[in-house]
C-alpha cells in the first residue's frame, strides 16, 4: 500500500469512526489490524491515536454518565491489544490516571474495578509520566493502607479494640500493579519519594505494616483453603474455594510489592500476574482411592489413571513483616476482604462517536 493510498484509507475510516456501533467499531478495528500496513511499530501507533481520538480526552471524565464511562473503558480494552514496547500506552495512562483516578469516590464499585484494572494493564507500556502522575496513584496505594496502632486516636481504639484491620484487596492489587509499574519506569520519582519519606507519613513504615497484615492473611486464608480442599466432596464450598484462591492471588501480588519497594535497593523486576487472569479452582478428593468405580466410569477416565497431587500453594515465610502482628484473621463476609468479582462487560450502549 502507497502512502497516498494509506492516507485516503485512513482518511475514510476516520470519517466512519464518527458514527459507528460497538460492532462496527470492532469490525473496522480488527479489518485495520490484519492489514500489513499496520501491523508494523508505526502502523499499531495509528491505531493508537484513531482509539485515543475516540474518547474524547478534551472533556471531563464522565463519573456520572455511566454509558460514556463504559464507553471509554471499552475503547481503552480495545487500545490495550496494540501495547508494546514498541507501541507506548503513555497518552492512556496520563489521562485514565490525571482524570480518572479524582472521580473513582463518585462512580459505581464495577466500574471503579474495571477503571483500576484497565489502568494496571495499561500502566506496564507507558512511557515517562509527569511526576505529579504517579504521585497520585502513590498516594492512592497508601490511602488503602490502614491506620497504624500509633495513628488512631485513643477513642478509635476503645471503640473498636476487637475490629480487625479491613483490607480492600482487589483495590489494593490493581493499584498497586499499576503503581509499581511507574515506578520502575520513573525511578527518578521513587528516589524523590525515598528523600521524602517524612513527607508522606514515614511511607515505608506503613507499607511494612501492610505487608505484615497480608502475611497473616495470607497464612490464614491459605489454612482455610487446605481445609475445604481436604473436606469431602459433599461439604465443600466451590464457590468460597474460588474466592480464596483469588483473594490469595491478590494478597500474593501486593505482599511481593511491598517487600520490593521498600528493600534498600528495590529491584523492579518482579514478573507478576493479576488475579483478574482466569483460574480454575481443583476440587480433587481428599481420599481418592475411596471414591466408587462408577464415578471413574462417568468420568470417562482410563482406569488406572492417577489422579493429579492437590496443588501447593504460596505460604510466605516468618520474618521481619510478621514479628509484631497478631491477632489478624480473615473473618467477616466475602465483601471484608475487597473482593468485587469478575470484570464487567461493555453495555449495549447504542451509537457512539468522537467524543
Amino acid at each position: 500500500m502507497d502512502t497516498d493510498l494509506k492516507s485516503l484509507v485512513e482518511d475514510q475510516f476516520r470519517e466512519i469512526m464518527k458514527d459507528v456501533t460497538a460492532a462496527e467499531f470492532d469490525l473496522i478495528f480488527e479489518l485495520m489490524r490484519s492489514m500489513g500496513a499496520y501491523q508494523s511499530a508505526h502502523g499499531r501507533a495509528f491505531l493508537c491515536k484513531m482509539v485515543f481520538e475516540q474518547i474524547g480526552m478534551d472533556r471531563p471524565f464522565p463519573a456520572h454518565d455511566v454509558q460514556r464511562f463504559d464507553q471509554i473503558l471499552y475503547f481503552v480494552e480495545r487500545a490495550q491489544k496494540l501495547f508494546s514496547p514498541t507501541c507506548r500506552s503513555t497518552d492512556f495512562a496520563e489521562f485514565l490516571i490525571s482524570k480518572g483516578f479524582p472521580t473513582l469516590h463518585e462512580v459505581t464499585p464495577c466500574l471503579k474495578n474495571r477503571l483500576l484494572r484497565a489502568v494496571a494493564q495499561v500502566a506496564p507500556y507507558a512511557g515517562t509520566l509527569d511526576e505529579s502522575t504517579v504521585i497520585v496513584v502513590f498516594e492512592h496505594f497508601l490511602a488503602l493502607i490502614p491506620l497504624l496502632p500509633s495513628e488512631q486516636l485513643d477513642s478509635e481504639i476503645d471503640d473498636d479494640k476487637d475490629a480487625e484491620p479491613q483490607l480492600k484487596l482487589s483495590e489494593l492489587e490493581a493499584v498497586g500493579l499499576t503503581m509499581y509499574a511507574l515506578l520502575k519506569t520513573n525511578k527518578n520519582v521513587f528516589l524523590s519519594l525515598q528523600e521524602q519519606k517524612e513527607h508522606y507519613s514515614n511511607w515505608p513504615k506503613r507499607v511494612l505494616y501492610l505487608a505484615g497484615l497480608l502475611q497473616q492473611y495470607i497464612t490464614s486464608a491459605t489454612g482455610e483453603l487446605k481445609a475445604l480442599r481436604e473436606a469431602s466432596s459433599t461439604q465443600r464450598d466451590r464457590e468460597k474455594m474460588q474466592f480464596l484462591v483469588n483473594a490469595l492471588k491478590m494478597a500474593e501480588n501486593v505482599y511481593k510489592i511491598c517487600k520490593d519497594i521498600v528493600h534498600s535497593k528495590p529491584t523492579f523486576s518482579l514478573i507478576l500476574t493479576s488475579s483478574w487472569k482466569k483460574s480454575v479452582v481443583r476440587t480433587t478428593d481428599a481420599n481418592p482411592e475411596k471414591r466408587k468405580a462408577s464415578d471413574s466410569s462417568l468420568s470417562g477416565e482410563p482406569k488406572g489413571k492417577k489422579e493429579r497431587p492437590a496443588e501447593k500453594y504460596y505460604v510466605p515465610p516468618g520474618g521481619k513483616y510478621s514479628g509484631s502482628m497478631t491477632g489478624f484473621a480473615r473473618g467477616g463476609p466475602r465483601d471484608q476482604a475487597g473482593f468485587h468479582g469478575g470484570r464487567g462487560r461493555p453495555r449495549g450502549f447504542g451509537r457512539f462517536g468522537r467524543y
